[in-house]
């Protein structure tokens, strides 16, 4: 079976080049890897992208990525608002193509088990709620929290994606 990818190992090293320096360790690491496993990271990153709650729906119910979509009110989601003319085609987001980029080289350092471990915020984000060490160390984790799917993204790409993603609304 072959892997869904948002996009491919040419585009992300792209977007990887256009967004970090070249001595990024994710843009490393990444650009490192084997065509195939470039592959295995995008599809990780596609997959985490897609398990998310997003804006709107898809536009063909046989689709086998959640973009492109539509709004509440049947209009295509404008892939780049910087771009004039580009609302009326059905494409991946700007923000959603680089985002799986950066989703992408996060995944790689992780499945390296090199990923910064210094990033409290993404620690809170992902439900840490207590750390101590000494002898060793121990992490507490609230498991609604951890287990959100929007917990499993880099904090660069939970700023590209917060504007497409759902948000809950008063209960009627």
């Amino acid at each position: 079976m072959t892997a869904v990818l948002l996009i491919s190992p040419g585009e992300a090293l792209a977007e990887l080049a256009e967004q970090l320096f070249d001595t990024d360790a994710g843009r490393v690491a990444f650009g490192a890897l084997s065509s195939a496993n470039q592959d295995v990271a995008i599809a990780a990153a596609t997959n985490q992208i897609a398990a998310v709650v997003w804006r709107g729906v898809v536009l063909d119910i046989d689709q086998t990525t959640p973009w492109p979509r539509m709004d509440e009110y049947g209009n295509t989601i404008d892939p780049d608002p910087d771009d004039d003319g580009t609302e009326l085609v059905a494409s991946l987001p700007k923000n959603v193509r680089t985002a799986t980029a950066l989703q992408a080289a996060h995944v790689t350092l992780v499945m390296q088990g090199s990923a910064p471990v210094s990033h409290i915020e993404h620690a809170v984000a992902q439900g840490a709620t207590s750390v101590s060490s000494g002898g060793g160390c121990a992490i507490g984790f609230d498991a609604r929290i951890a287990s959100r799917p929007w917990a499993r993204l880099c904090p660069k790409v939970q700023t590209l994606l917060t504007p497409y993603r759902a948000a809950g609304g008063e209960l009627l």
